[in-house]
């Protein structure tokens, strides 16, 4: 029975969402992306609201210096408990999102190798940078394809030196030395 709702292993399709409020000046799939970056500036605001509030400085004194953090105060189970739970909120509408923009969502939807390519972009990153950060989601959305056009029976081995070469050359902040 969940099959006939969820579509099962064939996944689901959507229909193209019609025009916002009979507003049609835009096409629906331009309605759609500007919906999910209203949507996304949204959940960046909120996020960006939480990291600079107590909720940031608890989870950042608990990353850093646990112990201290244990030391001052700071319920250690309360504050990772909320840390999995605004991640899995905000994975969550990251999954919605796209699923708004693909108009199709399967298990097949997200292979091992999008797994392994995110985990690299998180090592990318770093823990507080947002020159990391920049430069992992272009990574992550350009280095695939140029592999591919270079040689497509290479593509993984340049993709991972190019990954590799990223995690050598990009300058980590003097504190995480």
């Amino acid at each position: 029975a969940a099959g006939a709702l969820t579509g099962g292993v064939s996944g689901l399709s959507l229909a193209p969402p019609a025009a916002l409020l009979g507003i049609e000046f835009l096409q629906p799939d331009a309605w759609n992306l500007l919906l999910t970056a209203a949507w996304t500036a949204l959940i960046y605001g909120v996020l960006r609201r939480l990291l600079n509030g107590p909720a940031g400085l608890a989870w950042i004194t608990l990353r850093d210096y646990p112990t201290a953090a244990l030391a001052v105060g700071v319920e250690v189970r309360k504050w990772r408990a909320t840390a999995f739970a605004v991640s899995a909120a905000t994975v969550g509408a990251a999954g919605a999102l796209n699923t708004g923009l693909t108009h199709f969502v399967s298990p097949d939807s997200f292979p091992i190798f999008l797994s392994l390519s995110l985990l690299v972009g998180v090592a990318l990153a770093g823990p507080s940078s947002s020159v990391g950060t920049f430069v992992a989601a272009v990574s992550l959305s350009f280095v695939p394809d140029v592999a591919e056009k270079l040689s497509q029976e290479l593509t993984g081995v340049l993709y991972g030196a190019v990954m590799l070469g990223a995690m050598f050359v990009l300058p980590l902040p003097s504190k995480w030395r």
